[in-house]
């Protein structure tokens, strides 16, 4: 499941510009987007914008899922 949701993740971020990465990445920082839009010079509706096209909000969610059954199995087997 894990491997099959990071393909599909990737399928889509081949299609993004450098500022949707920028984005995602502070967003996995837990910076607000007010703060991202003023670090990138864009305005926080293009942050937003940048967010709703490419499902953000859920690749965030995806991503911290999969690094805490991660960290699960970490503790588990090791």
């Amino acid at each position: 499941l894990i491997e099959n949701s990071l393909g599909m993740v990737s399928l889509e971020m081949r299609q993004w510009k450098g500022t949707r990465f920028k984005i995602l990445t502070q967003m996995l920082d837990g910076i607000e987007a007010t703060v991202i839009g003023d670090s990138l010079e864009i305005s926080t509706t293009a942050v937003y914008k940048n967010i709703e096209a490419g499902g953000l909000k859920t690749i965030v969610e995806l991503f911290k899922t999969i690094e805490t059954l991660l960290n699960k199995e970490i503790k588990k087997n090791g």
